[in-house]
């Protein structure tokens, strides 16, 4: 019987598709064409639709978002798939520590590089091992499997990883962006109007502007279909007079930027000044272009005075919507090195989720929990002030506004 390769999305609270799991079915696709596949979503560890047969594969993505979900799949998967391959990777995978859980039929990789994966993925279906050097190109998504009806908002990239540097990311250490041929944007969008019916997209790429290819091959396939769209991630110093001329003729309805600070003495990676943050928000304001500011309360160097001046700055500098969230000190980021130095960490990473975004993860003497806690509530008045945003795009988009928005996916 030929194996069967089960890719699982874990459950976790916002639902929304993992793209490194649709990418990885595709790439299986192609590395094992007579082993079949099953793509289970929101997958839990006494799952019906999991039923493995001795000798299958199966492979878990673990990201930042799905650690405790991981690992209590793992746990269950050591006794109930003892006759079956596991591999476990993802972020998650080294922030839960699953190399030191000692599962024996568990492959524990940490990190995002899918040609770790794909190796593993050859070594246990008895294919050629494809090794770096013959890493297949980066492949469009792939969700035919997972039961999907009508979708509203797709979500899509044109690139993976991150060309920053931010000390408090993951996505820092993915070793540069990987590009996706601009050709297959266009592919990816037909076929998902074709299976799905999709009416919006949401590209998921940290640096959308990292590429000025890329972001004219998305902005044509946008356009090209009539699909209003929204960048889940471009730059402040990315953004000229332009390219947001291009990218609002192109029916881009929002644009996020991540700021994280105004406070020059917070380590943020970026440094901002408020006057090039306002620049650009004008720029977008006169095209038609929302904007969704991100915010990190707690980073290395903040404080409780400067975390509220940036508050009042995102407050005064025109903003549509904002979003903060508690600083999280990944392992092996440059932030875990000062949070264990520095301050005290509250708890262990393998219950962190980036979804709770106001629960503070670590405190300082220059920057206690409580404090925290105060700068977070503060700016939860100003998150309010933009929610009535998301009710204006999805009024005129006629549906979700993203891809984790409830309704945005009808299963068959």
């Amino acid at each position: 019987m030929p194996m069967c390769v089960h890719i699982l999305d874990l459950k976790r609270s916002r639902p929304w598709l993992d793209l490194e799991n649709g990418e990885l079915v595709s790439h299986v696709s192609v590395l094992c064409p007579e082993a079949s596949i099953n793509h289970v979503h929101q997958c839990e560890p006494q799952d019906e639709r999991l039923k493995p047969n001795p000798g299958d594969l199966i492979v878990v993505h673990i990201d930042n978002y799905s650690i405790s979900a991981g690992l209590e799949f793992l746990s269950e998967a050591h006794s109930r798939f003892a006759e079956c391959r596991v591999i476990a990777w993802g972020f998650g995978v080294e922030y839960g520590g699953v190399p030191s859980l000692g599962l024996s039929n568990v492959q524990a990789i940490g990190g995002n590089d899918l040609r770790q994966v794909l190796d593993a993925v050859a070594a246990a279906a008895g294919t050629a091992r494809i090794g770096s050097e013959n890493q297949p190109a980066f492949l469009a998504s792939d969700f035919s499997r997972l039961g999907i009806d009508r979708m509203f908002n797709y979500p899509i990239r044109a690139g993976k990883g991150c060309q920053g540097a931010c000390p408090f990311c993951e996505r820092s250490r993915d070793g540069g962006v990987q590009l996706k041929d601009p050709s297959l944007l266009d592919r990816e969008v037909f076929q998902a109007i074709e299976q799905y019916g999709i009416r919006a997209l949401t590209f998921w790429d940290s640096h959308l502007d990292s590429s000025e290819e890329h972001l004219e091959a998305a902005c044509q396939a946008a356009e090209r279909h009539g699909l209003p769209w929204r960048s889940n991630g471009m730059t402040v110093r990315g953004l000229t007079p332009k390219i947001v001329k291009r990218i609002a003729e192109s029916g881009c309805y929002l644009v996020s930027l991540g700021i994280e600070s105004f406070d020059p003495k917070v380590r943020s990676g970026k440094h901002l000044d408020p006057a090039e943050v306002k620049e650009a928000l004008d720029w977008l304001r006169c095209s038609g272009v929302a904007s969704l500011g991100f915010f990190i309360v707690g980073l290395e160097g903040d404080t409780l005075r400067g975390a509220m001046n940036t508050l009042e700055t995102a407050g005064e500098i025109g903003f549509d919507a904002i979003v903060a969230a508690s600083a999280i000190p990944w392992p092996g980021t440059p932030l875990a090195h000062y949070a264990q130095a520095q301050g005290r960490i509250l708890s262990n990473p393998q219950s962190w989720s980036p979804d709770d975004r106001h629960r503070v993860y670590f405190e300082t003497e220059a920057f206690s929990c409580q404090e925290r806690q105060s700068a977070l509530e503060a700016f939860s008045k100003l998150e309010a002030r933009g929610r009535a945003l998301f009710r204006d795009l999805e009024r005129r988009l006629g549906g979700p506004a993203g891809p984790s928005s409830p309704g945005n996916i009808r299963w068959h």
